[in-house]
């Protein structure tokens, strides 16, 4: 997306980002078609019939204008799901991350918030196994939700030219590959195969696939991001400049994330009968979260049908096949008492205005993907991330933040965002220099399984007991 100015300078100075780099060859084309045209009525000694062609232009403008406001709409109704969208995520973390009940020190850390907070050292002498299995939760939902809203963006990034037009040009690769290797800075090795295996790329030569496979055999993620920096366009294809894709129906990124936090909800899930999970939130808000989560899967496939639905194809075909006989009827509209600037330049800079609005339609038909005038996803994307930490650190959970650390954004990806974004979120123990560790959280103790059938017994002992005594009363 291009911020600017609204002053008049600012505004007609920009190149990058208007429509002029799409109609300038065609607006050149009929220039040079018009002058031709004058030129040879001038040769003629007389006029051409010419009553009609303006009952079609305003025929032709009818149809392009409306257009445009159907297009408008739909850029709108975008920008309106992907805020919804990333509320949602914000949302979600927030309400997860003050839920979870913990132990002793979670419940000092949040209600003496008024009499100052515990230092690091405290709250650790007082964190008990219920502390370190809600504090292992948050760490894994907020890793979870940051890694949904990078495959959103993948998704969104590919969707058009890759899963419907079945290839990607070398810079949505390379972007793709950063993509990759920033999910895999938030995944486990085992999380990342599956989520990878649904993304469909069918580029399986060159060194890409190399570099890739080395990655994933503990090499530092920093060589492997530095290898695509060097040359974020560079073409590894046989030569027809496209990489292709598998549009075959699979399960996309996005849903898996969400299977992810469902699991990671039912884990922390506490039956209201048995209270086998107290470090967890009670079981009446399970149905709270389980609805924002159907509600971010809602928004994904309301953004899908915006990408993968286009303007039906009989009015698209029927406003260009207006417009291209209304710009080829132009000779019969010539007068040669009205002389050469009404016959060639004013010609000229209507269908400049109609061949623009064609292309604003174009443009604002599909608001997603990596164009000078598509939404700033990853601007989106970083909010996310700091508000995640931000989070972890407004509940007092320091430990889960400790598992996180800043890398340095790419220049190539920087120059894709409006805004500035020197950074971005992995876990630390998966961007180690010395190779990825065998386990993403190395502080916290394995969680026992809790014996719900001797939890079930004594509850059943006690429901005995006190109809017993009510029987003998």
């Amino acid at each position: 997306m291009i911020y600017y100015e609204p002053g008049w300078q600012s505004v007609l100075s920009r190149w990058i980002g208007t429509v002029w780099p799409e109609i300038m060859a065609q607006v050149i084309c009929f220039l040079i078609y018009v002058l031709c045209a004058y030129a040879v009525i001038i040769h003629l000694g007389h006029d051409l019939v010419h009553q009609g062609h303006s009952l079609l232009g305003h025929t032709v403008s009818y149809f392009m204008v409306f257009r445009a406001n159907v297009s408008y709409q739909r850029y709108w109704l975008g920008r309106t799901n992907v805020t919804d969208f990333f509320l949602t995520i914000r949302d979600l973390m927030s309400w997860l991350c003050i839920m979870l009940e913990g132990g002793e020190a979670t419940r000092r850390q949040r209600w003496w918030r008024e009499k100052g907070r515990m230092t690091r050292s405290q709250f650790t002498e007082m964190m008990d196994a219920h502390d370190y299995y809600c504090s292992e939760s948050r760490a894994n939902i907020v890793r979870w939700c940051v890694a949904f809203a990078v495959t959103f963006k993948m998704y969104i990034r590919m969707a058009a030219d890759g899963y419907i037009n079945e290839a990607i040009t070398p810079a949505t690769k390379w972007a793709l590959e950063f993509d990759r290797a920033r999910l895999r800075g938030l995944l486990s090795p085992s999380e990342f195969h599956v989520v990878d295996n649904t993304l469909g790329f069918q580029d399986k030569s060159g060194d890409a696939e190399s570099l890739w496979m080395n990655y994933t055999k503990n090499v530092a993620i920093d060589n492997y991001i530095d290898e695509i920096a060097r040359d974020p366009e560079r073409d590894t294809t046989d030569g027809d400049g496209v990489y292709n894709m598998d549009p075959t129906p699979r399960a996309r990124p996005p849903v898996i994330l969400v299977y992810y936090l469902h699991e990671e909800l039912f884990r922390n899930l506490n039956d209201a009968r048995l209270l086998d999970k107290p470090y967890g939130f009670k079981e009446r808000f399970g149905a709270f979260f389980t609805q924002k989560l159907f509600h971010v899967l809602t928004l994904y496939d309301l953004v899908n049908q915006t990408i993968c639905t286009p303007t039906p194809l009989p009015y698209v075909n029927m406003c260009r096949t207006l417009l291209a006989v209304y710009l080829l009827l132009t000779p019969f509209s010539i007068q040669l008492e009205l002389g050469w600037y009404a016959n060639t330049v004013v010609p000229t800079l209507v269908a400049v205005s109609l061949l623009g609005l064609d292309q604003i339609s174009t443009e604002l038909e599909n608001p997603f993907g990596d164009d000078p005038n598509d939404l700033d996803m990853l601007d989106e994307v970083g909010m996310v991330e700091h508000e995640a930490m931000f989070l972890l650190q407004m509940c007092g959970d320091k430990l889960a933040r400790e598992h996180y650390v800043w890398k340095p954004m790419p220049e190539f990806v920087q120059a894709q965002s409006a805004r500035p974004l020197p950074c971005y979120l992995a876990i630390r123990s998966q961007v180690d220099p010395t190779g990825p560790g065998p386990v993403l959280f190395d502080k916290y103790p394995i969680r026992k399984p809790v014996a719900v059938e001797h939890l079930i017994e004594s509850s059943g002992d006690e429901e005995d007991g006190t109809d017993g005594g009510s029987e003998s009363s």
